[in-house]
């Protein structure tokens, strides 16, 4: 078991700095989400942590040991890949043996290895098949059983379920969480998927251009984004943003465009007070709009807007609704006996009390 640390970790590629000064402490046992679009870096980092991939500048430290010049083989690490990497010339049995036969592990001791992994992730039955008769899942299965049997100190995942189907997904995630729980080992997983970051990371870290931009737990995340990027990243649908004024109208903040008229409320206003006669931008998470028809709390003064619905989504237990208000395109997420239409009028309450508010410029969280 064992702490990672990196320490002003960067990554050029000729003239091209793909990982920037990036500073992380994943504490042992946690399980800790490199999260960001494709081409931010995240994979890059997990590489140079592994040491399949050159640190340009930095250091990286496993257990209180600075890795930069150890070896893969000597960094007591095991990586899963994308793509499975199983040799198709070998049964399930002999490709979670492979690695330990390299290192001259007695028969009897892997053969107890691989037993013990192969019930975890219930394979006892399929140790005789080769890849081609195993399917996504189970192929994906026998990769983490390749990692498990080697016991090591840190697991690193590089987007592990995205050859998987939506069902699929959602199955390995779970046995990966359990898995976790089980093994209490260090977990680093990379995904460009912000579902699988939210539902499995302790801890996520968002990246953007190899620039770390927020690292939290997935409620903090979610509630408390630093800047638009990560509040529009994390969530889905994504947050909704509007260009607004902010203007003050005697002891009230109004929240202003050519469509929208919003009054702050107080607790609100007096955060936003400093900041009156600038452009900003508003951030609404769409399950905090809601259908006024259907709405039962009494309705705050200068918080709702007719629009017109653009299109509807049904989830089964919710509903999408996108709506347009000028030249700005939103969503609402409402439950699923709100009856809406394509062309419908609706009246919308915006629940101010749960918005967000970002610099226009910056892009930073001003509450």
């Amino acid at each position: 078991m064992a702490d990672v640390v990196l320490n002003n970790l960067s990554k050029k590629f000729d003239d091209h700095t793909v990982v920037k000064d990036v500073n992380l402490t994943i504490p042992d046992k946690e399980f800790f989400v490199l999260v960001g679009p494709s081409g931010c870096g995240k994979s890059t980092i997990l590489r140079m942590i592994a040491g399949l991939e050159s640190i340009t500048q930095g250091q990286v430290t496993i257990n209180g040991r600075v890795m930069n010049d150890v070896p893969p083989k000597d960094r007591d690490i095991a990586m899963v890949f994308q793509n499975y990497a199983l040799y198709p010339h070998m049964t399930v049995y002999e490709n979670m043996a492979f690695g330990l036969k390299l290192r001259k592990y007695s028969k009897k001791e892997i053969d107890s290895r691989v037993r013990e992994a192969a019930e975890i992730l219930t394979l006892q039955d399929y140790l005789k098949r080769k890849p081609r008769a195993l399917s996504g899942g189970q192929r994906q299965r026998v990769a983490v059983g390749r990692a498990i049997v080697r016991k090591p100190q840190v697991f690193l995942f590089d987007e592990p379920l995205s050859n998987l189907d939506a069902k699929l997904r959602v199955q390995m995630r779970l046995e990966l969480s359990k898995l976790h729980e089980q093994l209490q080992t260090t977990m680093i997983y990379v995904t460009h998927d912000q579902v699988e970051a939210m539902t499995m990371g302790d801890k996520i870290c968002v990246i953007k251009d190899g620039v770390v931009q927020q690292t939290a737990s997935p409620l903090d995340l979610y509630h408390k984004p630093q800047n638009k990027f990560v509040a529009g990243f994390i969530g889905n649908p994504p947050m909704n943003f509007v260009d607004i004024m902010l203007e003050k109208d005697k002891d009230q903040i109004v929240m202003r465009d050519h469509h929208l008229r919003f009054i702050a409320p107080d607790a609100l206003g007096k955060r936003l007070k400093q900041h009156a006669g600038r452009e900003v931008v508003l951030g609404m998470r769409p399950e905090d709009i809601y259908d006024r028809l259907f709405y039962n709390y009494k309705v705050a003064e200068g918080s709702t807007v007719k629009a017109i619905v653009d299109v509807v989504e049904p989830m089964g237990s919710e509903i999408f609704i996108y709506f347009s208000i000028g030249k700005d395109e939103l969503a609402a997420r409402v439950p699923a006996y709100v009856k809406a239409e394509i062309h419908q009028q609706m009246e919308l309450v915006f629940n101010l009390e749960k918005a967000h508010v970002f610099d226009k410029e910056t892009g930073d969280s001003l509450l």
